[in-house]
């Protein structure tokens, strides 16, 4: 497989359920051009989940997925790190899929939680060191601060396997230089909490989060201009063998 580019990466070790996973980095989140066809959000849309009952404040930004992907596409950012499966879906990227299969983000009207309607990633991973990334850049900045602080996301694997890694869920910051793309992301939720079939809530609070820049830049939960859910396979960890193949993930209801 080949890479070009190049762009800083953090990593950090994750130990969950016995196993070593990987939390990735700042990949594809760059700028408004990490995406495959550059297209905006609406930012917010859909119905379904969204509702402000009991008390509960009403959301200021939600991609339900009723009718379609609502702008969101696969980061094909070339990551001379690991390997990003959405990037060789650009054939500028100079990253090629070497024998492998294409990944895809469709629209299903099938499933979805609270009601149908959510994106379908379907990846076809095989070894560490791997990810998909499904993003949304917003067409304004959002402000996802005080009572809108914790931004949620329903997610379920659907088929597969994912027996490695996990789930991290970014967003970015900021469409002026230096502050321009400031990426942060929740704690890493290992692959081993994501069982078979079973949908669960991903949040990431803009309050607490902090940016890994070296040198510092500013993270603003007032300026969020793009979301992500990446799944990644890990680093290598010893012990044991691991089959990697085919995953299908799911994606719905991602409100702030």
């Amino acid at each position: 497989m080949k890479f070009s580019s190049v762009r800083w990466l953090f990593i950090v070790g994750v130990v969950g359920a016995g196993i070593t996973g990987v939390v990735s980095s700042n990949v594809g989140c760059g700028d408004s051009a990490s995406t495959s066809d550059g297209g905006g959000s609406t930012g917010t849309g859909g119905g379904g989940g969204g509702g402000g009952g009991g008390g509960a404040v009403a959301p200021r930004f939600s991609n339900t997925f009723d009718t379609d992907k609502q702008s969101w596409t696969l980061s094909d950012y070339a990551d001379m790190n690991y390997f990003n499966w959405g990037a060789a879906l650009n054939p500028d990227s100079g990253v090629s899929l070497d024998g492998g299969v294409a990944p895809t983000l469709e629209w299903t009207g099938a499933d979805g939680d609270p009601t149908p309607g959510s994106l379908k990633v379907t990846v076809t991973f095989t070894g560490f060191r791997q990810y998909i990334d499904p993003q949304v850049n917003l067409p304004t900045p959002q402000d996802f601060s005080g009572t809108h602080s914790t931004l949620r996301a329903r997610i379920r694997l659907v088929s597969g396997t994912f027996p490695a890694g996990g789930v991290q869920f970014h967003a970015s910051s900021g469409l002026t230089s230096p502050n321009a793309y400031v990426y942060v992301s929740a704690p890493f939720k290992n692959a081993s909490e994501l069982p078979l079939g079973t949908w669960i809530t991903i949040t990431l609070d803009t309050n607490t989060v902090s940016n890994q820049d070296n040198p510092p830049r500013v993270w603003d939960p007032t300026q969020v201009v793009q979301i992500g859910v990446q799944f990644t396979t890990g680093d290598p960890f010893e012990g044991g063998t691991l089959t990697f193949g085919q995953a299908v993930f799911e994606i719905d209801t991602v409100q702030a």
